[in-house]
């Protein structure tokens, strides 16, 4: 039997929209890991991660290379979708909560509601909500009620993953990818609410991460690790 996430079931061909480059990022522990405190009742959940992602394409062409800006937070009803979305790798699917605990259609209509939303870097703005936009606010790893949400691709495409259907590019061209997240709300960030009498050293160590030793030797690195 074909696989329906490669092959148009109608149609016997290959579905276009899954050609090319998938790739996905691994979140750090503080946004994943929560735990209760040793006081009853005291609940100490996970760190929001980023809901904002710019991927760049490079290639050794300028007229290849390409930016986009993930907006991992918007919520859209399939009815809002353009046609031309791909259900499957360019939307996650999101069980959303209703806005009246007394509406139970939300069970019926946990498959019309899609995360996630892939925009072209150039002339990228921040939008405001409206009817149509909605955003998950605070969107974290495990929002979409899925163990695997966070770390298996086509259950988070557009929301921690990318796909590049690599249009245009000719065959084979040498393509690298950079990604930088940051928060859209400033105040859902870890590091902006670092004290000042701690480093920036001390506070990876307190997230429970850390850099590559290989780097932490050089200049530029050491003097912000110290700062």
């Amino acid at each position: 039997m074909a696989n329906p996430r490669l092959y148009d079931l109608t149609t016997s061909q290959p579905r276009p929209h899954v050609s090319g480059i998938s790739m996905s990022w691994t979140l750090p522990q503080i946004y994943r890991w929560e735990s209760a405190s040793e006081k009853q009742d005291e609940f100490s959940a996970a760190a929001t991660p980023p809901n904002r992602w710019m991927v760049a394409r490079v290639t050794r062409n300028a007229a290849t290379n390409a930016g986009w800006v993930i907006e991992s937070d918007v919520c859209r009803h399939i009815d809002d979708i353009d046609p031309s979305v791909d259900l499957m790798t360019d939307v996650a699917q999101y069980i959303r909560a209703p806005e009246k605990l007394t509406d139970e259609r939300i069970i019926d209509l946990q498959g019309e509601y899609f995360l996630g939303e892939k925009r072209n870097l150039e002339g990228w703005a921040e939008r405001s909500d409206s009817s149509t936009i909605v955003r998950i606010k605070p969107l974290k790893a495990n929002s979409a009620g899925n163990i695997l949400f966070a770390d298996y691709q086509p259950h988070n495409p557009n929301v921690f993953s990318f796909h590049d259907p690599l249009d245009g590019i000719p065959a084979g061209t040498e393509i690298g990818y950079s990604v930088i997240g940051w928060h859209a709300d400033i105040n859902e960030d870890p590091w902006m609410g670092k004290p000042s009498n701690i480093t920036h050293g001390q506070l990876l160590a307190q997230l429970n991460m850390v850099l590559d030793k290989a780097k932490m030797d050089q200049a530029d690195v050491m003097k912000w690790t110290t700062s």
